[in-house]
């Protein structure tokens, strides 16, 4: 069982509710924030991540990186954030 797969269904269940206001005032919907993750979670799956892999990440403390997290997540791929 994937807890990530789970929470991201939720997200996208919640559609276009507000989920991250960034620091600038800028919103982000759950749809929004689905969409972007699982396309991420793709592209990192075509670069050959997969469960066990390793990643670092180095992003700022935004929307963009919360998201890179949840893609790892999704594919069982271990996070180092710097």
């Amino acid at each position: 069982m994937n807890l990530m797969r789970e929470a991201l269904q939720n997200f996208k269940d919640r559609g276009n509710k507000t989920a991250i206001i960034n620091q600038a005032g800028q919103y982000l919907s759950f749809q929004d924030f689905y969409d972007h993750t699982t396309k991420l979670a793709f592209l990192l799956e075509e670069q050959g991540l997969k469960v066990g892999s390793k990643v670092v990440l180095l992003a700022s403390l935004d929307w963009p990186l919360y998201s890179a997290i949840a893609a790892c997540f999704q594919l069982g791929v271990t996070v180092v954030l710097v």
